[in-house]
């Protein structure tokens, strides 16, 4: 078994640095997954429309053996992003024409 660091930034446990002994990168990467859908379980709605954050893992050398980014946006987010960039081209199209 090798020893395996997860770190994690932009998340509330961002300061936390977890190591854990697994028997290889195939199966510390498995973990990743499994934590991030804990983690998303228990943001609950309030994962939606908050700041990236993400997950990189190493090895017990400081090679990194995955990184998982994760970032939700609500549909009501887009649309609203949409109308503000609608609003800031129209006037450079008139402009134009």
């Amino acid at each position: 078994m090798s020893c395996y660091h997860f770190h994690m930034e932009g998340h509330a446990s961002a300061s936390e640095r977890v190591e854990m002994r697994l028997d290889d990168p195939e199966e510390a990467r498995a973990h990743t997954i499994v934590a991030v859908g804990d983690m998303l379980r228990r943001a609950g709605a309030g994962f939606w429309n908050g700041p990236e954050w993400q997950i990189d893992v190493t090895d017990e050398t400081g090679r990194l053996v995955c990184t998982l980014t994760v970032q939700g946006r609500a549909a009501d987010a887009f649309h609203e992003d949409w109308a503000v960039a609608a609003a800031q081209v129209q006037p450079a199209m008139a402009s134009v024409a």
